[in-house]
């Protein structure tokens, strides 16, 4: 079994759901120079982000900071949870469409459903879940005629960011909420004031994605590496003399 600082405490469980996607999602492109929307890569960077949640959970697994779960959770059974909690947190019922969110992940990561017989003790809860919901998001050029010069810079981008929620699944509350972001650009000098997309798009998508992601699995790592402190210093006052593990 894997474990948090070399402690006896066995690492917690965590299910990443898909990011929702909610209406006029704003953009990041300044509206002080010409701008040109990239509507195509635009909706294609929005079609995709289920492959950035796999790559999330994907970085989870390498991190070896928590154990990644794809069949967490019973729709009926969490519907039928009572969010009237009351805790120094973020209490989740402060935020009634997480709600919604906590069903409709429970439903996306697991197969069962009403018509099943498994009993809901047989079902295997995570001890967080990772919610994300799209922010901003644009692709486009930022043209502008260089001072000075008869030559204009055409500055190809691209920037994503999601706000992630982390709950606490046997609490129902937001113990980390946080904004992740990811860039990428191309800035070329051309003679004329007309928008040229790049070849390299796609390559370009990934490396947001991977700068994202990072992030991602940054805050988490912070948010556990403190919860593993806790636990190796509780552990430590009930056993004073724990082994030495670099031997």
């Amino acid at each position: 079994m894997s474990l948090i600082s070399g402690t006896s405490w066995a690492l917690p469980t965590i299910g990443v759901a898909e990011i929702a996607v909610e209406k006029n999602t704003p953009s990041f492109l300044s509206s002080n120079s010409v701008t040109t929307l990239d509507n195509p890569t635009q909706q294609l960077m929005q079609q995709q982000l289920n492959a950035l949640s796999a790559q999330i959970k994907a970085q989870i697994n390498q991190a070896s900071l928590l154990q990644l779960q794809t069949q967490e959770m019973d729709a009926k059974a969490i519907n039928s949870v009572s969010f009237n909690f009351t805790q120094t947190e973020v209490s989740i019922e402060s935020e009634p469409s997480l709600i919604n969110q906590f069903a409709n992940a429970a439903s996306q990561l697991n197969p069962l459903n009403s018509t099943t017989n498994t009993a809901e003790s047989q079902i295997s809860y995570p001890d967080y879940m990772l919610f994300g919901t799209l922010e901003a998001l644009n692709a486009g050029n930022q043209i502008q005629l260089i001072p000075g010069t008869n030559q204009y810079s055409n500055i190809y981008s691209l920037d994503l960011a999601i706000n992630y929620k982390l709950i606490k699944t046997s609490d129902q509350v937001i113990v980390a909420n946080f904004i992740a972001a990811g860039h990428a650009g191309e800035p070329t000098l051309q003679n004329n004031s007309t928008t040229q997309i790049p070849s390299n798009t796609d390559a370009l998508i990934k490396q947001v994605y991977t700068q994202l992601s990072s992030e991602v699995i940054a805050r988490l790592e912070q948010q556990f590496n403190e919860s593993s402190t806790v636990l190796s210093s509780i552990e430590s006052s009930i056993n004073p003399t724990p082994p030495n593990l670099k031997q």
